[in-house]
């Protein structure tokens, strides 16, 4: 999977193994909000490089907010 055409939501409820299937993505037609308090890094998304917006909010566990491969976001909060 390299390309999601809708908004991408990980949320408490999320299944942290399905994230981690989420390696490949490079790009999200819509918005990608994170949130889920056992999240300690972004890895799951470090091949995201293009999306409309990231919000990242909710991740008291986070130690590690990287995306290296990030080039196009039109509104990011972290």
């Amino acid at each position: 999977l390299t390309r999601v055409h809708v908004d991408l939501w990980i949320t408490e409820s999320s299944d942290l193994a399905v994230a981690a299937t989420l390696a490949n993505l490079v790009q999200v037609d819509g918005r990608v909000q994170i949130g889920h308090p056992e999240l300690t890094d972004l890895s799951p998304l470090g091949c995201l490089e293009q999306t409309e917006w990231l919000l990242v909010q909710g991740t008291p566990q986070l130690v590690d907010a990287s995306l290296p491969a990030l080039r196009v976001a039109s509104w990011v909060e972290l």
